[in-house]
């Protein structure tokens, strides 16, 4: 019996899951469902001719009350004495960390108990930590005739069942889109089954994954039916049960032999060491268990407040974008789907979305949430902007793009951080897909040169390693401009719904009243009275309700709301409030210069950078960002640099507005405070043609990148009149 290679890789590496059937339980001695099926129909009155199987249960629980239904199942599929089969033992010793069965009766778990192996029973309730190595996962799909109240076996029941036990319907989903199934002792897909099938090619043109339909005596219209849905079938001949039971049990032995075949050899591979990633994925936790958010409080109350990220987190929704299509970044053309979803559907994906639409913390989430499930791809988190600074100063003597400088880049990592990385193993994860690549802000890259610098290399390692896995987040006018990696699927991140800031409002309330450690101003009301007033904030001003759609500006209304008891008005203005605040949650005075000139010092070095020669730059050198603002500074110029240099320090540290990034560069927070900090420096100029506010921004009006720059520039000129305003269009329309 031939075994897909694929399948025997698979369930080698841990990556199998097990469904079965109520075949597997007919073959061993049980009664057939049908068999029952017509003694009920035999024993019910007025029975219409074509009532299905489950009409027929809902017309027994009908006539004979629920007790008289269960009775009846007991009846018929109590096991009693009677023994798993011999297919039954070696199915268990398979690999795997789940069966999912559809069966009420105890077999499974008898096997279960007869063998060395732990096992969880799981018929109503998922439990937490369910892909565990250590145990078998025993799901009763529809309930176990031990735990009565867990049956599904009516209309009625089957009807409420994806509200009911939405829980298992969402692990089925996730297996199908993370594992390998096999599924064996079914004789077709039930309407469950297929109806989260069909869920599954909704949202995805084909199974990411592979899964396997063993069928006995299969007629050509189910074999169809399940190769429609993405299933490869298995289909023999048997001319009774006895030889059913030795047909799969013939076939589980040799798939049994040739996974331990495949794993000696995995491990016998010259050169591949199995690598303890322990090291790296404490430094995941480390660096992504918490969000930071500063300048919740009072006046002085300067350090970051840690928030655990999944208690504030809210999942992000994507949108399908095609790329060939024109305007593609900033159009959606397809239905709302989590972004989870997303992941595990696709192999290679780009997500863009508009400043503070959540693509890294996104990432970090994605990395943190799949970082504790060992059975899953793991995901190695960078930087667009690091991974290209490596690149330039590490490019391999050949022509074109190299793949090999990605394993480069994380063999340095790892020797920075001791995670213990292998050359050999690395690559070998990234050929069998077991390496899931998080690529942030290819936005960030200044030059569209350096952006096809790392497309290219994504390229040639997608190509010499076809099953590795990526995500890559950016903003829309990168694949406006076609930096889209070959074969990668473009998904845009969805405003969020009003769920979405509901969820978001409780998670913050929540923190703010039990989370955080003293998060100063305490109003007088309860959480609750206190959350309807934020929320009321939001819902009630049009401007602000659409601010809020984006998961930045949420929390940064979230914070002004809770320290002024008040919103300001429009995103500029929000903004202001925001830089503001952080800037006199320090002291009032740092080194002679007060808190209005700090708000000029950051303007300063916003602009600066977006005019670097190099082009705009969302990441500087220290003693670059330095010189920008050195002039602010009294003494000679030495002592002016170094004056400026320990304010940097000190900012970095105390507001939350610049950041240290790597060991000696420079970053805002966020690229939008940035992108507001140099607006208002253009804005502040005059309204001379050659030398005032136009002189700055006429050269820029199609640059991509300063995009976010222009559109507050009319906002903060209308603080100082109407006609300024009118200025700036007319100049625009002139061009």
């Amino acid at each position: 019996m031939d075994i897909p290679s694929n399948l025997i890789r698979e369930f080698s590496h841990g990556n199998g899951v097990v469904f079965a059937g109520p075949q597997l339980s007919e073959w061993a001695g049980l009664p057939k469902w049908d068999d029952f099926i017509k003694e009920l129909r035999n024993e019910l009155d007025d029975i219409p001719p074509d009532a299905t199987p489950r009409d027929i249960t809902q017309y027994y629980e009908h006539q004979n009350k629920r007790i008289g239904l269960i009775n009846r199942l007991r009846e018929k599929f109590d096991t009693g004495k009677l023994k798993p089969a011999s297919y039954h033992k070696r199915l268990v010793s398979l690999p795997i960390t789940a069966i999912f069965t559809t069966a009420y009766d105890n077999l499974l778990e008898k096997t279960l108990q007869d063998s060395d192996r732990l096992f969880t029973l799981v018929a109503q309730e998922v439990v937490t930590n369910f892909w565990d190595r250590e145990r078998i996962q025993l799901v009763h799909l529809y309930g176990i005739l031990d735990q009565v109240d867990s049956l599904t076996i009516t209309n009625d029941n089957f009807d409420e069942y994806p509200r009911e036990h939405a829980a298992l319907v969402e692990l089925v989903s996730g297996a199908l889109r993370t594992r390998t199934a096999i599924f064996l002792g079914f004789d077709r897909l039930d309407t469950t089954l297929r109806s989260i099938f069909f869920q599954i090619q909704r949202q995805s043109a084909s199974l990411s994954r592979s899964h396997y339909f063993i069928l006995i005596n299969g007629n050509n219209s189910v074999i169809q039916d399940l190769e429609k849905r993405g299933l490869q079938v298995l289909n023999f001949q048997a001319e009774s049960n006895e030889a059913a039971t030795r047909i799969i049990d013939h076939w589980i032995t040799n798939l049994s032999q040739q996974i331990e075949q495949s794993a000696k050899a995995d491990k016998a591979e010259p050169g591949i060491n199995r690598v303890d990633t322990s090291a790296y994925r404490q430094w995941i936790r480390e660096n992504t268990d918490t969000i930071d958010i500063r300048g919740i409080g009072n006046r002085g109350i300067m350090e970051a407040r840690r928030i655990p990220l999944f208690d504030l987190y809210i999942p992000l929704n994507v949108k399908s974008a095609n790329p060939s299509d024109p305007g593609a970044g900033s159009q959606s053309v397809s239905e709302r789907i989590p972004l989870g979803e997303v992941i595990s559907l696709q192999k290679r994906l780009m997500i863009i979305g508009e400043p503070g639409s959540g693509k890294t913390t996104g990432l970090r989430y994605l990395a943190r949430n799949a970082i504790d499930d060992v059975t899953q791809p793991l995901p190695l988190l960078m930087r667009a902007s690091d991974f290209y600074e490596y690149t330039s100063k590490h490019r391999h003597g050949t022509a074109g793009p190299d793949f090999r400088l990605l394993v480069d880049y994380w063999l340095e990592q790892s020797v920075r951080y001791q995670w213990g990385f292998d050359r050999l193993w690395l690559q070998d994860m990234l050929q069998r897909g077991q390496i899931q690549i998080l690529l942030d802000s290819l936005c960030d890259l200044a030059t569209d040169e350096a952006r096809t610098q790392i497309v290219a290399i994504v390229d040639s390692v997608c190509r010499r390693w076809p099953e590795s896995r990526w995500v890559i987040t950016t903003r829309p006018f990168i694949v406006d401009k076609g930096f889209v990696p070959l074969d990668f699927q473009v998904y845009k991140i969805d405003l969020l719904s009003d769920n979405d800031i509901s969820s978001f409002v409780q998670a913050w309330v929540t923190q703010l009243y039990y989370g955080i450690s003293n998060p100063g101003r305490r109003p007088l009301l309860e959480s609750s009275q206190y959350q309807s007033e934020l929320l009321d904030a939001i819902r009630g001003r049009p401007d602000v309700n659409f601010l809020a759609r984006n998961p930045v500006m949420l929390t940064c209304i979230a914070i002004v709301h809770w320290n002024e008891m008040k919103l300001p008005e429009g995103k500029s203005d929000l903004y202001q409030a925001i830089i503001h605040w952080l800037i006199r949650t320090r002291r009032e005075i740092h080194y002679g210069i007060n808190s209005n000139t700090v708000l000029d010092l950051y303007q300063r070095l916003s602009l600066a950078m977006f005019q670097h020669k190099d082009g705009p730059q969302t990441e500087v050198g220290h003693g670059w960002a330095a010189e920008q603002i050195n002039s602010f500074f009294p003494g000679t110029p030495d002592i002016q640099l170094r004056e400026a240099c320990d304010f940097l320090e000190q900012e970095e540290a105390n507001t939350g507005i610049i950041a240290r990034h790597g060991r000696g560069n420079l970053i805002f927070w966020h690229r939008s405070f940035q992108e507001f900090l140099a607006a208002c420096e253009i804005a502040s100029k005059t309204d001379d043609e050659k030398t005032g506010w136009w002189s700055q921004i006429r050269d820029n009006l199609h640059n991509p990148l300063w995009i976010e720059v222009l559109r507050f520039i009319p906002a903060i000129l209308h603080r100082l009149g109407d006609d300024r305003v009118d200025l700036f269009v007319k100049r625009v329309l002139s061009t």
